[in-house]
């Protein structure tokens, strides 16, 4: 938001781009501590660890589909979706090799 001021725009005209981003990255952070196993994220108990794995997976898909809703919800559409798809390319091919692998070799 501060970038927008710097350029002469203003906080209200990014802060639902902004918000989106920030729900899809966290959203990124849950799921990756649980496919990872990890039950600490920069020092504090994961969202898995915290609170189990059923939440922390709908904590995630939850953040995600918000931080999508917000992308679509903040300027002209096609700008906007080409933005909400971006994520959705590196997503599915992470998806794709992570099904692939051997369960012994995903551990």
């Amino acid at each position: 938001m501060e970038s927008a001021k710097a350029v002469g725009g203003t906080a209200d005209q990014v802060l639902a781009v902004a918000a989106g981003i920030e729900c899809l990255h966290v959203a990124s952070l849950v799921h990756d501590d649980i496919i990872d196993q990890d039950p600490v994220r920069r020092g504090w108990a994961s969202t898995a660890e915290q609170y189990g794995l059923a939440e922390a997976l709908v904590a995630g898909d939850g953040l995600s589909m918000a931080g999508v809703a917000a992308l679509l919800s903040s300027g002209p559409a096609e700008r906007m979706l080409q933005a909400a798809r971006s994520p959705s390319r590196p997503c599915a091919t992470c998806a794709r090799a992570s099904c692939a692998k051997p369960k012994s070799a995903a551990t």
